[in-house]
């Protein structure tokens, strides 16, 4: 996957890229993208960890499910306190997501 200049979409609230076959790493730079609230990233083939997605404060949804990320579970997820929707399975993650997340109200974990 590749973002060459992000500063077009800053101010991007939602992203659907499902289903597209992408390939390679989620970019370090998708972080970036403060404002995002839903991002759809199901049913490509990402691989590798991750990133540390904790500056998107207003996520309130994301799907990052049927991909080949690997690595351990993003703890970092558990500090977005506008989650409330969020799709990791069919991936090679080890671990578990965070006691505050499976702890979270109404939230949906897969």
């Amino acid at each position: 996957m590749y973002f060459k200049n992000l500063d077009n979409v800053l101010n991007c609230f939602w992203m659907n890229l499902r289903g597209l076959s992408l390939t390679g790493t989620l970019p370090k730079e998708i972080a970036g993208l403060t404002a995002l609230k839903e991002f759809r990233l199901s049913a490509n083939k990402l691989t590798g960890p991750i990133p540390d997605l904790s500056p998107l404060k207003a996520l309130e949804i994301l799907h990052l499910d049927e991909n080949e990320f690997e690595g351990p579970f993003p703890d970092a997820l558990g500090t977005l306190p506008n989650l409330r929707e969020l799709l990791l399975n069919k991936n090679r993650l080890s671990g578990g997501p965070p006691q505050n997340l499976i702890d979270r109200k109404g939230i949906i974990l897969r």
